[in-house]
């Protein structure tokens, strides 16, 4: 009986917001979120921000990828943001990611080649409540990255040519993402 007040003052809050016109923000104070994939052999992961759940289920959060990778041909720093939209029925979630559009910088010894990358695909995953910790979706996502620019080739000391990073052409992402959401 000690566990039923906490769930029946969910249900009324639940349906109290319900009740009301407008958008029914459940909103994390930070980034609270984040999401991660693997392109060319690197791990690259990234935030997910300002998730709101709106009046009807639609569900809005902002990506947004700011990190340097380390490669034995230098470091490579990935910048990049889009948008995740979709919806949910408070049990799972669905959607697009649109939008998205970076920049990705290999340096090797002195010289640094920049490329651009442009991205669209789709996410699904679950939601789950607790009283502790709010709102949580997590899930899978796939999708493509476009990039274009030139490829960074280092010659070694036996004069083989090796690629640092690969900069053209679509290539096929996967990955895992996590967010919560307070309310």
């Amino acid at each position: 009986m000690a566990n039923a007040k906490p769930a029946a003052t969910l249900l009324i809050l639940l349906t109290l917001l319900a009740c009301l016109a407008g958008v029914v923000s459940v909103t994390g104070e930070s980034a609270a979120g984040s999401f991660g994939f693997v392109i060319d052999g690197y791990l690259v992961t990234g935030t997910l921000s300002q998730g709101v759940i709106g009046h009807g289920g639609e569900v809005h959060m902002l990506m947004s990828i700011e990190q340097t990778v380390s490669s034995q041909y230098g470091p490579i720093q990935v910048v990049g943001s889009g948008t995740w939209a979709g919806e949910t029925d408070y049990h799972s979630f669905s959607g697009a990611i649109t939008g998205v559009a970076g920049t990705i910088q290999a340096c090797v010894v002195f010289y640094c080649e920049t490329g651009d990358f442009t991205g669209s695909g789709t996410w699904s995953g679950s939601m789950t409540w607790s009283s502790g910790g709010g709102v949580q979706g997590s899930g899978i996502f796939q999708g493509t990255l476009t990039l274009t620019g030139q490829q960074v080739t280092t010659s070694s000391s036996t004069g083989q040519q090796s690629t640092a990073i690969s900069s053209s052409g679509p290539v096929a992402i996967s990955g895992n993402w996590t967010d919560s959401f307070l309310a």
